[in-house]
């Protein structure tokens, strides 16, 4: 391969890195701004007990918006297992939010497809609104006091979701 061949590829990755974060960045741009409390929750996982967002404080907290029928959410769910070892149950607690589904048996199904080692809660359209969520998957991190640090919308790698934990 010659110089030239080398340089179209180069700029080629630019090109396709560049379209990416643009559509990213277009993606996200009406979510929750940084710094500001993240709205509260009371959800109930999978066997019907609640989770509150208020317990979370004083622990790192990584949601995860997900709808049954998303295939970039069965692409990238599967990071949350992942980010989990990398980082412990201790030091961030990680939660999947199935939203934007008509019946409890199209998120069972969704999980049967993907294993999942973090607990799933199952939201509500009102939290949907409340967290200004229009894609899937969207994902927030909160720090200690329970402000959002990050978020995203898209496809989220390991290393991604890890260094929102951070």
């Amino acid at each position: 391969m010659d110089f030239g061949n080398w340089k179209r590829l180069i700029l080629n990755g630019v090109l396709i890195l560049t379209i990416f974060l643009a559509v990213t960045a277009w993606q996200g741009q009406n979510l929750i701004s940084k710094q500001t409390p993240a709205p509260s929750f009371r959800l109930p996982d999978l066997s019907g007990q609640l989770v509150e967002l208020e317990d979370l404080r004083g622990r790192r907290v990584l949601l995860y918006f997900f709808a049954p029928w998303c295939k970039i959410c069965d692409l990238s769910i599967s990071n949350l297992n992942w980010v989990r070892k990398l980082r412990g149950e201790e030091s961030v607690s990680i939660f999947a939010v199935a939203l934007s589904y008509t019946e409890l048996q199209s998120v069972e199904a969704f999980l049967e497809r993907n294993a999942l080692d973090v607990p799933v809660l199952l939201g509500t359209p009102e939290l949907l609104n409340s967290y200004r969520i229009r894609a899937f998957p969207t994902v927030y991190a909160l720090n200690e006091s329970g402000n959002i640090d990050g978020s995203t919308v898209g496809y989220a790698t390991t290393l991604g979701l890890w260094w929102r934990t951070l």
